[in-house]
């Protein structure tokens, strides 16, 4: 383009391919590529495949999506679910109205293969129909009221985005996300696990946690929530809680005057009811930081993609709650614009103050079996740090170690180069062997380099 990103981005996959090179490393699409490319010399003959049932499809790339629909020998008898508004995946930009040029890419392959050897298909591809499933018995209306407004900013703004739906709706109703709109961090504190830290301190439950935006926030979190299960949105996909507790999402953005664009939408049509509840909330604030953001902005969607990634990112948090949802935010300035658009749609419950004498801590105690229950649910969704956390609570000493060792050899080794890499391996080649698992200690003492107890 004019500004020359075309060609920063172009440097920056050159810099990515040589960095890959250097750790003889590769990705998902060197794995697919490769695939394809054994595919055309060598066509599949494993295990037949007569039928593809594929859940979160919103997280695969569409080649990904066609090396699937390629091997399976009735593309007829398939089944894609997902929801387009949690694509968060990085590279990532999936429809379920794309997923049909899939088919019928297909239907042209079949055909110029039909016409080449001069056969008759008898049961050609066609392009499946795409059903709506509009009623939702997870959750209930109060947050699925304030995740479909998250949507109408998304489709408002960003419509190529996703799949335009039918708004959804719970089977029940329940109350709205609580927005802390001026409490400080000790308040939040005192609201999750009382006022009481020295004697009657409620510990946080296996079914709640706290979400934050990035890895690095969750070593921010105050002292009161170690005990806590808190992990990054994208952590928490495909996961599902009784509480959710969103955490410095907005202060953590990687957006920042884009969050201005929900004023925008506010009064769009010069909504005169909004232009002066607008005009209103910027005269209470003294703060001329805070009021600035309370101006509306220009919308131009090259320059603002980053709030689109931000949006989807906000409904999948607000999503994996069952029952309760707690929105803190302790970035005035930032927060100020998203806050002014969920009051004014009515979309939450707004705690201005409280004190520790009036409100019930959100924290509820778990049993043993429900942290054991929670551990082994992290545990196989690869969470294997949060999963040792649970598995402490349950006292389950074999179980802990074994999802710590996991952790070191599956996830944090990985990131650690020369003698760190070494020692983490040993360390998790330790564990395993304590567990008697012998063949993964065995796997870890190799890559450790001690070859003698690898054996």
């Amino acid at each position: 383009d004019r500004r020359g990103h075309r060609d920063l981005v172009y440097e920056l996959f050159l810099a990515y391919e040589v960095e890959k090179k250097r750790l003889n490393a590769y990705d998902i699409s060197d794995l697919v590529h490769h695939l394809w490319q054994r595919l055309l010399k060598t066509p599949y003959s494993g295990t037949p495949i007569h039928a593809l049932f594929v859940d979160e499809t919103q997280d695969f790339v569409q080649a990904e999506l066609r090396l699937f629909l390629h091997i399976c020998t009735n593309k007829n008898d398939t089944f894609f679910s997902g929801d387009t508004c949690q694509t968060i995946a990085s590279g990532v930009g999936f429809r379920f109205e794309d997923l049909k040029l899939l088919f019928r890419a297909e239907q042209e392959s079949e055909r110029r293969e039909a016409e080449a050897t001069n056969t008759h298909v008898a049961h050609p591809v066609a392009i499946p129909r795409v059903k709506n499933l509009q009623l939702n018995y997870r959750t209930h209306n109060g947050i699925l009221s304030a995740a479909a407004g998250v949507v109408d900013l998304i489709e408002c703004f960003f419509p190529s985005s996703i799949d335009i739906l039918p708004r959804e709706r719970g089977f029940f109703d329940g109350p709205k996300p609580l927005l802390l709109e001026q409490t400080n961090v000790d308040d939040a504190a005192v609201l999750i696990v009382g006022s009481d830290k020295k004697h009657s301190q409620i510990e946080f439950g296996a079914h709640q946690c706290i979400l934050v935006r990035t890895q690095e926030a969750k070593k921010h979190l105050p002292e009161d929530f170690g005990g806590c299960l808190a992990m990054t949105i994208l952590e928490s996909k495909g996961l599902e809680f009784d509480d959710v507790f969103l955490w410095n999402f907005i202060t953590d953005s990687r957006a920042e005057h884009e969050w201005r664009l929900v004023l925008s939408y506010l009064v769009q049509g010069d909504d005169d009811a909004e232009l002066n509840a607008l005009e209103q909330e910027r005269a209470k604030v003294q703060n001329k930081d805070v009021s600035g953001m309370l101006r509306l902005l220009d919308f131009a969607e090259h320059q603002h993609q980053i709030f689109c990634e931000e949006l989807k990112h906000l409904y999948t948090a607000i999503t994996r709650a069952r029952v309760r949802v707690i929105i803190y935010d302790e970035d005035v300035r930032k927060r100020a614009p998203m806050f002014h658009y969920l009051q004014r749609r009515d979309l939450v419950q707004t705690l201005a103050f409280f004190t520790a004498d009036s409100y019930v801590p959100m924290a509820v105690q778990s049993s043993v079996d429900e942290w054991r229950m929670q551990g082994k649910n992290l545990r196989d969704n690869g969470l294997y740090q949060l999963a040792a956390k649970c598995f402490r609570q349950s006292r389950d000493e074999e179980l802990e170690l074994e999802s710590y060792a996991l952790h070191l050899s599956c996830r944090k080794a990985v990131e650690l180069q020369g003698k760190e890499r070494r020692m983490c391996f040993f360390e998790a080649g330790e564990k395993f062997l304590h567990v008697g698992q012998g063949v993964k200690a065995a796997r870890c003492f190799y890559e450790a380099g001690e070859f003698d107890l690898a054996g």
